[in-house]
């Protein structure tokens, strides 16, 4: 039935148009009898397509969806009751996919008998998109842990390894057989961690500081790195300016970025690909520029992922990683006072990073950055005055909530350390804080009982103890020089 207030069909599909979701009726065949304008943009068919040709429908639907989606129109058939399922329906002209949550039921005629379907498509393709970066992110963290944990065991093993060889090596003549073998392996253990160290730091590194950065030197500190985990048919150069070129930025976050568009880019690659790292100086409106180029042999740029900003590349692999990865370095270049570019080339993709260089005095201009503590007390009254005392000294420290574990989440909190207060149960919380290995400083306070009572498993954990004959004065006085 139509609303009173409108006055013609065509101003009824003009207000459906707003809608975001999509209306259809269907025959007892799913032939379509009505369809709202909103499928084009979905599906790269006109609503007036979609009622003249009965098998589009199937033809659209991801094929991996397809025996699901055809047992539950069986089941529709056979029901009284609305029923739901999810699917995904390709864009016939970009091959974009998006994720359907449908809901319809069956129709009734005379005795019963099936007249036809009515329901509606609702696009949840960005909500289906966070619950998998959540399950990937939880896995890459889970798996980051495990990785770490192994590293640490793999870099003492090697460290005996070099030891051993190292001892056997100074007791052997240099003429004997066994030394060119013992040295083999003292200089491949060598390098093996110190490739394990370099992946430890950049786990463990944090983003968000900014510092003066030589960038010949990063830029050869990273690509070592490249060559190292980037499979070796890809070939990893540099092409570095004479000059010294210094900026003042996050070196970590940098890093990151660089790191995340050459593996992309590498898995995009013909068998014998290659990626250059370069520097230059750069002239734009009389000011001096720091220039960071990444060049890759992907294959050229198709003009509509330019304007949208991914690469070939990246694209093979996944278009909503990769433009996520080119608004990070955007972000990055706007947040820097620089500027982004990315252009296509005959034979692939190149990004350029133009950076301010430093004229030493940054520093200076930058405002003092807060730091933030989690106070996790048995009493948390106790504790407002020395809270309001930390705050003058530029720390916010926020008393945890009850459910402080969820609070210990680096998804959603990023501490610069985390006070334990009391007695009874610092043990056990410490704890929970170890099994997440958060990089944060350890702050114990005790509020009863005698330093040297103190479990030693505890105090080696702690990077400051506070017992609890200390004034308040003296207690901010110490977390304030811990936090300097």
């Amino acid at each position: 039935m139509r609303p009173s207030g409108l006055q013609s069909a065509a101003e009824y599909e003009q207000l459906i148009d707003f809608c975001p979701v999509v209306l259809f009726r269907q025959r007892p065949d799913f032939s379509f009898e009505y369809v709202s304008p909103k499928i084009d943009a979905w599906t790269g068919f006109s609503a007036e397509e979609w009622l003249r040709k009965p098998n589009l429908f199937k033809e659209l639907i991801y094929e991996a969806d397809l025996a699901a989606l055809n047992a539950h129109l069986n089941a529709c058939a056979g029901s009284d009751e609305v029923v739901s399922i999810v699917f995904h329906i390709r864009n016939r002209k970009t091959g974009r996919i998006t994720s359907i949550a449908e809901r319809r039921r069956a129709m009734r005629g005379n005795e019963g008998k099936l007249a036809g379907f009515e329901g509606v498509w609702t696009d949840i393709s960005l909500q289906a998109l966070v619950a998998k970066q959540r399950d990937e992110f939880t896995w890459d963290h889970t798996f980051g842990l495990i990785t770490m944990g192994a590293a640490h065991d793999l870099n003492n093993k090697l460290t005996g390894i070099l030891s051993f060889s190292e001892l056997h090596l100074s007791e052997l003549d240099g003429a004997n057989p066994l030394a060119e073998g013992l040295r083999t392996i003292r200089d491949n253990a060598r390098v093996a961690s110190q490739l394990l160290n370099q992946i430890a730091a950049l786990h463990e590194a944090r983003i968000g500081s900014r510092e003066h950065v030589d960038l010949n030197k990063f830029v050869t500190a990273t690509a070592q790195i490249l060559g190292r985990v980037i499979s070796s048919r890809i070939k990893i150069e540099t092409a570095l300016d004479g000059a010294t070129l210094v900026i003042y930025g996050d070196p970590v976050r940098l890093q990151r970025l660089i790191i995340a568009w050459a593996l992309q880019a590498a898995v995009g690659m013909p068998r014998h690909g290659g990626i250059t790292v370069a520097t230059s100086v750069a002239k734009r409106d009389s000011r001096e520029f720091a220039s960071l180029t990444l060049t890759d042999t992907g294959g050229e740029l198709p003009k509509d992922l330019i304007e949208s900003g991914v690469s070939r590349a990246a694209f093979q692999v996944d278009e909503t990683l990769a433009a996520g990865v080119l608004n990070q370095w955007r972000n990055f270049a706007t947040t820097h006072g620089g500027t982004f570019k990315i252009e296509s080339l005959p034979s692939g993709t190149r990004v350029e990073l133009l950076l301010p260089t430093s004229n030493f005095t940054e520093e200076s201009q930058q405002v003092p950055r807060k730091r933030w503590i989690l106070v996790i007390s048995e009493s948390p009254e106790l504790l407002s005055e020395t809270v309001k005392s930390l705050e003058g000294q530029g720390i916010i420290a926020l008393i945890a909530a009850d459910e402080w574990e969820r609070q210990l989440n680096p998804n959603w909190f990023n501490w610069d350390a985390v006070m334990f207060h009391g007695r009874e149960t610092i043990p056990a919380r410490l704890a929970a804080l170890r099994e997440r290995k958060l990089a944060v400083k350890t702050i114990i306070c005790f509020s009863s009982g005698d330093l040297s009572e103190v479990d030693t498993g505890v105090s080696n954990t702690a990077d400051l103890l506070i017992g609890p004959d200390l004034a308040q004065g003296g207690m901010v006085k110490k977390i304030a020089n811990l936090m300097a």
